[in-house]
């Protein structure tokens, strides 16, 4: 049908005026009405039908959007590709990824409507949603194959925050490289998506080559693309830095929001810098901002990480006295992590009794930082109990509540506690990490169990984990005490074949002198030949005194003479009497 008169036309632009006054008021159900009312008119063509299927899409209205976009031949309207591409894109953000799929394809086969870059788009983005990356990879391939890269770049966007989302940090750099390469024209998105990587990544030297690049592009950067930068910065610790972009943000007169300024707080967090966070929060009010619970517990992470508790209750009493921000589970969760690091356990429990009263629900992360305050305060059965509790109550435990207890039951010497902890974990199916084992293996050591801390780095190794530097240099440095040249031999041997790079100084010097002291002089000597000249490290003088004996009974009189004659006038002292009488006499038998 079709508007004949010059009436019909005028009766039609009021309509479509109407229409537009709807959506611009946010009024979808009057919008939505007035287009069924008007189905059986010309007056409404496909494009005013997608943008009431836009906005039921972004009211969260996905079955009426759905109802409407299959009512489009009812009216004897066309969908074209962006009714599809809305269509994908409304099912994508809503969890519907399967009914997204079946529409791409429909699209295709059915209606037999080529695909654009917003459809492509959606359809990334809906993949990536679901987890199916390898599905995500494939329809952005079909498009590089069908149209190529360079006029795509609102689909390579798309899969660029696929990869961030899945932790394929690499991919997306590789992503980005392409695109240049091919002359493809990046655009606020793109550079937004490789900043954000890049913070990821820890790459801040490359996210300021991509903000260079942009500006160089002509692409002026927008809030979340400093944001971005600032945090990558912070998670850096590279606080200054993450300063200069600010003020570079407002030299561009981009106006910080609420967001950069939480983003930087969280920096000066990460940096441990507690009055600089204040300086940050004291600028939002200047702003003309109002803080949220965002920044408040922001502020009082940042008084956590610097175990500065009487600020971290200055935050709290603005968060709800000034503001009337009622504090959430992670408010609390902050609150008693600093209360532990400042070694105040009375005031964690209080926390804990006012989540109760406000019907906060605690999670692991509560129950980990109580822990943590038990056994910072010396006492282990509280600790035990909250673990109690915490199965009573349904809260899973985590690889980091394993890692809590583990090191609650060393510090107390609880040999029987740490190995149920351990079996009860694994049953619940939490599985170790190296900071289990290493706190374990550690424990064991200082208990003067070095055979139990040798099986567990061997079951740590198994395992497929790597033991630390801190846990060999323990048991190595036990085993010199002791004189157990075979476990320490042992020990060096597992360092030398599996972590190398653990092999430094005071492991090898422990090693050395547990052999020397097991009368394994043959043993003493290759390694200590192997630390001072393959591996370049210095000798401590009480080590070479040691090694003088060895050499002198292994009837080694040059060597020894040689070490003799670098040790300073205090060490020499230190020699034995009849090493002494061997080197000082030349008696070279």
């Amino acid at each position: 049908a079709k508007l004949n008169s010059s009436k019909d036309r005028i009766a039609a632009k009021k309509l479509i005026s109407k229409l537009e006054a709807l959506l611009r008021e946010k009024n979808v159900t009057r919008a939505l009405k007035l287009l069924r009312e008007e189905g059986a008119s010309p007056t409404f063509t496909t494009r005013h039908y997608n943008a009431v299927l836009d906005a039921l899409g972004k009211s969260g209205r996905v079955s009426d959007a759905e109802q409407l976009f299959f009512e489009f031949s009812k009216f004897e309207r066309k969908r074209d590709v962006a009714s599809y591409s809305i269509m994908i894109s409304i099912f994508s953000k809503s969890g519907k990824a399967q009914k997204a799929e079946e529409l791409y394809v429909s699209m295709q086969e059915v209606d037999h409507i080529v695909p654009n870059s917003f459809t492509y788009s959606a359809m990334i983005e809906a993949m990536g949603r679901s987890g199916r990356l390898e599905k995500a990879e494939y329809i952005f391939q079909s498009m590089v194959a069908a149209q190529g890269m360079g006029v795509n770049v609102v689909a390579c966007n798309a899969m660029m925050k696929v990869y961030v989302k899945a932790g394929r940090l690499a991919d997306v750099f590789r992503l980005g490289d392409e695109m240049a390469r091919i002359g493809a024209k990046a655009d606020i998105v793109t550079y937004g998506t490789l900043i954000d990587a890049c913070s990821k990544a820890h790459k801040v030297d490359q996210a300021f080559e991509y903000l260079r690049t942009m500006r160089v592009s002509g692409v002026k950067p927008n809030k979340v693309c400093y944001a971005s930068l600032i945090d990558a910065c912070g998670k850096s610790r590279q606080i200054d830095r993450a300063f200069e972009v600010f003020h570079l943000m407002k030299k561009d007169k981009v106006v910080p929001d609420l967001f950069t300024f939480n983003t930087l707080i969280d920096a000066c967090g990460r940096a441990r810098m507690v009055e600089r966070a204040f300086e940050v929060y004291e600028q939002i009010s200047s702003s003309g901002l109002r803080p949220d619970r965002v920044t408040f517990n922001a502020l009082i992470t940042t008084c956590a990480r610097s175990r500065s508790l009487s600020c971290a209750f200055q935050a709290l009493d603005e968060m709800t006295s000034r503001f009337n921000i009622r504090p959430d589970r992670h408010t609390f969760n902050s609150l008693i992590d600093a209360c532990g690091k400042a070694d105040r356990l009375d005031c964690a429990q209080v926390m804990r009794e006012r989540m109760k009263e406000q019907n906060v629900r605690p999670c692991v992360v509560t129950y980990n930082a109580l822990i943590d305050a038990c056994g910072r305060a010396g006492r282990p059965d509280l600790a035990y109990e909250l673990m109690d509790e915490m199965r009573s109550v349904g809260v899973k435990p985590d690889t980091y509540t394993l890692n809590t207890l583990a090191a609650v039951s060393c510090r107390s010497g609880d040999l029987g506690r740490m190995y149920a902890i351990v079996d009860l974990m694994r049953e619940m199916g939490v599985q170790a990490d190296e900071i289990t084992y290493n706190t374990l293996a550690d424990g064991l050591v200082k208990l003067g169990q070095r055979e139990q801390a040798w099986l567990l780095l061997c079951e740590m190794q198994r395992a497929g984990r790597v033991p630390t530097r801190i846990a060999l240099s323990s048991l190595a440095a036990s085993c010199a005490q002791s004189g157990d040249a075979a476990l320490a031999h042992c020990v060096y041997t597992m360092a030398r074949d599996s972590c190398p790079s653990t092999l430094d100084a005071s492991i090898y010097g422990a090693v050395v002198e547990a052999l020397a002291r097991g009368g394994l002089y043959d043993s003493a000597v290759h390694v200590f030949v192997e630390m001072t000249t393959v591996a370049g490290h210095e000798a401590v003088e009480a080590l070479r005194v040691l090694m003088i004996d060895v050499y002198c009974k292994m009837h080694d009189l040059a060597s020894a003479k040689h070490i003799f004659n670098s040790l300073s006038r205090e060490a020499l002292c230190l020699v034995s009497r009849d090493a002494m009488s061997l080197i000082t006499s030349g008696d070279t038998q």
